[in-house]
């Protein structure tokens, strides 16, 4: 059964799919159930789902942390929007033992730099948890310190999530200096964190050219400027795991945008560039255009509309979309594998782009030789 609740109101859909509704009155009972479920790990209780649930009251989340003191089957513990503050310590003490959960959700719950600390020590010892999201709370730069030390020792932890935590400068660089030499993270979400300047786009530029093992990263919403946007680029040219870069609301400009341009020509992993609200112009789609004449790896690039559009933007825009259409096509397998490929697979490559005309011409224009007996 799944129980949803939302203010006063709870939702249960039962094993039949019907939805039922209840009053909180009832809320005890469900706290009670859990907590012997937990208890006697019981095998069919997977997936802790107290969202919205009041947990902030005592009396509610002492029975749930004694439960999963003794539990190991939950894998995954979700405690959004519970306030639980300085209860969070409390749950702390769990992580350094529990050999189950996978996945812990603590978004929206004024965790604060104390209380980070605490679960930061308790991941330090953690081998099993591969997730951990922490949006919209308030662990500010003392707390993204104590979470980047923890981040040097952890081997566990696939995916973190700090958005909208006031890191600021300080706690990012922490951060970034924390992720340079470990080797699980996988991606990372620092958006919207009063992130600003070039000291913060230098530290992340350095951890790009060490970090190889991050695929997706969420910086949205950091005032890293213009300059700031061609230190990160920088990186990104040395750089040969990332998969996914997400930098809109940067205020990088038409100046960031040429100088990611410039890196697309060179990096040869990055499937994925958002660069939404950067006011980039016709100079920026230009000197992307120009950029992923070269680049055969990139699949979507996001820029959002610009209001001054003349002929030579939406001519940009057109030959962006064009070449994201041969990478999206197999252009890389035109290039780098057509001498490993067997020569009857051609075939099937050629077959899978017979509906764009664009596409087949210039791949059969690329490799004539293929057609040669």
């Amino acid at each position: 059964e799944l129980f949803v609740f939302q203010k006063k109101i709870g939702w249960r859909l039962d094993n039949r799919g019907h939805l039922h509704a209840f009053t909180m009155e009832f809320f005890p009972l469900l706290i009670r159930d859990y907590s012997r479920r937990l208890g006697n790990n019981d095998p069919s209780l997977t997936d802790l789902n107290l969202k919205c649930a009041g947990m902030s009251d005592e009396k509610f989340f002492e029975p749930i942390l004694r439960g999963l003191h003794k539990n190991n089957q939950v894998q995954i513990v979700d405690l959004y929007g519970n306030d639980l503050a300085d209860g969070v310590e409390s749950f702390a003490s769990i992580l350094s033992a529990n050999k189950s959960i996978r996945v812990l959700k603590l978004d929206r719950n004024r965790i604060n730099c104390e209380s980070v600390k605490c679960i930061a020590k308790g991941l330090e010892s953690n081998s099993t948890i591969e997730e951990i999201t922490m949006d919209d709370n308030e662990i500010g730069p003392d707390g993204a310190e104590a979470f980047a030390e923890m981040l040097r020792n952890n081997k566990s932890i696939k995916k973190i999530s700090l958005r909208s935590n006031r890191v600021g400068n300080r706690g990012s660089i922490a951060l970034f200096n924390g992720l340079k030499d470990n080797t699980s993270v996988e991606q990372v979400c620092l958006s919207f964190n009063d992130i600003k300047g070039l000291e913060v786009a230098n530290a992340l530029r350095d951890l790009l050219q060490t970090n190889h093992t991050i695929k997706i990263f969420r910086i949205w919403g950091n005032s890293l400027g213009a300059t700031g946007g061609e230190k990160v680029a920088k990186g990104l040219e040395q750089n040969h795991g990332l998969q996914e870069l997400y930098l809109g609301q940067t205020d990088m400009g038409d100046d960031g945008a040429i100088a990611f341009g410039d890196a697309l020509r060179k990096n040869k992993t990055l499937k994925k560039l958002y660069l939404y609200r950067n006011a980039i112009g016709t100079k920026g789609a230009m000197g992307l255009a120009s950029g992923l004449r070269l680049n055969l790896t990139l699949e979507t690039l996001k820029l959002g509309l610009f209001e001054e559009q003349d002929e030579n933007y939406c001519k940009a825009i057109r030959e962006i979309m064009y070449w994201l259409q041969l990478n999206r096509s197999g252009r890389q397998n035109v290039y780098e594998h057509a001498i490993s490929l067997p020569y009857p697979l051609w075939a099937h490559v050629f077959a899978s782009v017979s509906e764009q005309p664009e596409v087949l011409n210039y791949f059969l224009r690329a490799k004539p030789d293929l057609f040669i007996s």
